[in-house]
């Protein structure tokens, strides 16, 4: 009877670490736990080249952004966009927000030496004091990284009226897409 007990055991943990291994699926290199209302879209910056926010995320771009509304994200110290820019976007949001650039970092790129090792292939490195020069138009004083088999990631954070713990919480969810032959 325990032999056939540790036998049941043995094939639940077996069968456990199957659960576990599934392939993660997504439509880029990173896939994120995210939040309700927020979205991933194609890089874009207000007042240069627009790139309208529902084009398609695909493998072929090496910069995305996550961001916790819909409408377009504007943060800067200068002046608002003109109104062409506006109007190409459409409705956007200056002050309640968060914003993360991600990136896909080429393979020479070197991890900063001095990043604060956070486990699981996570890091997060200081950029300038709280308050610092690095922070105009909302910018997070941190940077975080990720580096896998695969790849290595930076994240760039922006935030009003927002507090960093939910874009860190997205940010420590990634987790590697697995492309799956067909």
């Amino acid at each position: 009877m325990k032999k056939a007990l540790f036998g049941l055991f043995i094939l639940v943990l077996i069968g456990g670490g199957c659960v576990f291994n599934r392939p993660v699926e997504g439509d880029w290199f990173l896939a994120f736990d995210m939040p309700e209302g927020w979205v991933m879209v194609k890089s874009y910056m207000l007042g240069s080249e627009a790139i309208p926010i529902n084009d398609a995320i695909t493998r072929d771009i090496s910069e995305i952004v996550i961001q916790s509304t819909s409408k377009g994200v504007y943060y800067s110290t200068g002046s608002m966009p003109d109104e062409l820019t506006l109007q190409r976007i459409g409705e956007i949001e200056t002050e309640n927000f968060s914003y993360i650039r991600v990136l896909k970092l080429d393979d020479r790129r070197i991890i900063p030496s001095d990043a604060e090792d956070l486990g699981d292939g996570f890091s997060k490195l200081k950029i300038c004091d709280d308050g610092g020069e690095c922070t105009a138009g909302g910018r997070y004083n941190y940077d975080y990284y990720l580096q896998t088999e695969n790849g290595k990631f930076q994240f760039l954070i922006t935030l009003k009226g927002h507090d960093i713990d939910e874009a860190e919480d997205l940010i420590l969810s990634a987790q590697e897409v697995t492309i799956l032959n067909k």
